[in-house]
């Protein structure tokens, strides 16, 4: 006997006729054993029938954890029990398919998922799908609008766009409109080991007036700020987030190595406008610190913005000021030109004194320089004709 998890939800899958079906066995995750070095084997059954379901050609087909059933059948609709046996224990759960009618005037599936996008923006729809693509060999996808075929490369559709990425595939909508808000279908075209099948899903997309875009990170601007040691010092994040509407969606936060700072104070936010054609939100919040400390200096303080349109940071590094040199050199010339000025009035004071002060204390050098001044004055004003005179009677 297997135990059966019948307190965990059974899995619900949706199908039309045409289409393929895969129900996935969850119970591998469910027993939490180690699958990789546990042997195992997986089973899936009709309980109707109480028959095993293995590959029927153009109907069923078990791969791994899936079983995979094509072109279905209204008949097809009910219970798939599937059973995992370990070498001492065996656990069973049932998988729900049900097969909804079509309806005529509808392109898409009944069952439909909701996705919403953004005005004005560029927005993605998210085929539905990603789980069925990492399991088949070959595929395509082709996306509906409503019941119209949105065909690459074709100029009427030039603003939507096919992106794969990995397993998902992506319909990029650009400059939404509100007359984009229509039913979008998916429909993957598969192989699996030689069979054949198509799978749809239905995407309700909603057009949301109220939108965020990306924000911009205006302060800091990634730059060295110097501050003096001993003082207090604040720093301004400043962000603008385009919007439209009241929606709140972007949050602040300042960061030093990769930690949030507790040093902080939040401001309010206040509308405002970036330019003329694009409204939003700016969003503030400061730095403060009470008194810059040593340990401050040589950091990049990070101002990083939480949002589901994206995640901009930017910082700012503290570090000392300069020594400033200016005051010390003027107060050194100053003190220069006082001295000088002080020693001239001094002098014209006081020139007397100074001289007969140094004719006391320095008695032969002022003989001497006095002397000297003397000879130099009578030598300078004795007549010339005297000395003409010698030199005739000498002559003579």
């Amino acid at each position: 006997n297997c135990f059966c998890f019948e307190y965990f939800p059974n899995r619900t899958v949706f199908s039309v006729s045409g289409d393929a079906a895969m129900l996935t066995s969850t119970l591998v995750d469910l027993n939490g054993f180690n699958y990789r070095s546990i042997p195992y084997n997986i089973s899936w059954y009709d309980p109707r029938t109480g028959t095993e379901l293995s590959r029927e050609k153009g109907k069923t087909l078990v791969r791994g954890k899936t079983l995979w059933i094509f072109n279905i059948t209204m008949e097809d609709a009910g219970d798939y029990e599937c059973v995992v046996r370990l070498p001492t224990e065996c656990y069973k759960k049932v998988a729900l398919l049900i097969v909804n009618h079509t309806n005529p005037e509808e392109c898409g599936r009944p069952e439909k998922a909701q996705q919403v996008l953004t005005n004005t923006a560029t927005s993605f729809l998210n085929c539905p799908l990603s789980d069925h693509i990492r399991e088949v060999d070959n595929y395509s996808i082709q996306w509906y609008k409503d019941c119209e075929p949105i065909v690459k490369d074709d100029p009427l559709w030039n603003r939507f766009s096919y992106v794969s990425h990995n397993a998902m595939e992506l319909l990029q909508v650009e400059v939404v409109t509100l007359e984009d808000h229509a039913f979008y279908t998916c429909t993957m075209t598969f192989t699996l080991e030689g069979l054949s099948g198509r799978i749809s899903e239905t995407i309700n997309s909603l057009v949301n007036v109220e939108y965020c875009l990306e924000p911009k990170v205006v302060e800091p601007a990634n730059e060295i700020i110097k501050a003096d040691l001993g003082s207090s010092f604040s720093k301004m994040c400043r962000v603008f987030v385009p919007s439209v509407g009241n929606k709140h969606c972007a949050n602040l936060n300042w960061i030093v190595r990769e930690n949030s700072i507790s040093k902080i104070n939040v401001l309010c936010s206040q509308k405002g406008n970036l330019s003329e054609e694009k409204e939003g939100v700016w969003l503030e919040r400061s730095l403060k610190f009470l008194m810059v400390e040593e340990e401050d200096f040589y950091i990049n303080y990070t101002c990083k913005v939480s949002s589901d349109r994206g995640s901009p940071s930017a910082s700012f590094t503290l570090q000392p000021t300069d020594p400033n040199y200016l005051f010390p050199i003027g107060v050194l010339l100053i003190t220069l030109v006082l001295v000088f000025t002080v020693s001239i009035v001094v002098y014209h004071h006081f020139k007397i004194n100074i001289m007969l002060s140094l004719r006391r204390m320095f008695p032969c050098f002022t003989a001497y320089i006095l002397c000297k001044n003397t000879h130099g004055s009578i030598n300078r004003n004795m007549p010339e004709h005297h000395t003409v005179h010698s030199q005739n009677g000498n002559s003579q």
